[in-house]
């Protein structure tokens, strides 16, 4: 194990903590990986249905954070805690990120982006803030 340090006024971030956090982003992209395929999907399926496209999104986004969580539960993060408070806190990181979705969503569409790379735009955008969101306050991990 490499013992290298980079000292930061009084914290220590050691290359294995570095390699098991971007270990863990890499795993958590995965995950929302899969849960954008399907959040997207949902999307392009019900707004070519009709479907306004500010619920097409929600609808789609709803559906991935149950694959997400699952996902990150049993193999990106694997809490020593996994009570119903996990799936609450991580229910509500998810509420919280679509709310901001929704409004980057709308304000790309107004100023003139198509509602698909409106929607796609802002699926990145709040995947990157969430990481940590969801490694700190729902599953209370940090890199070993």
């Amino acid at each position: 194990m490499e013992t290298g340090r980079v000292e930061s006024g009084e914290s220590v971030f050691s290359v294995s903590q570095a390699r098991s956090s971007l270990a863990q982003f890499m795993g958590f992209a995965v995950a929302g990986g899969v849960a954008t395929v399907v959040n997207y999907t949902l999307f392009l399926l019900l707004y070519s249905a009709g479907i306004s496209y500010l619920l097409a999104s929600a609808v789609g986004y709803v559906s991935g954070i149950a694959i997400s969580f699952f996902i990150n539960l049993r193999l990106v993060f694997r809490p020593e805690e996994r009570s119903r408070g996990i799936f609450a806190r991580y229910a509500v990181a998810y509420l919280l990120a679509l709310f901001v979705q929704l409004g980057l969503l709308e304000l790309l569409v107004r100023v003139g982006l198509i509602p698909e790379l409106a929607n796609a735009v802002a699926i990145v955008v709040v995947l990157v803030g969430n990481f940590f969101v969801i490694r700190r306050w729902v599953f209370n991990t940090t890199p070993t």
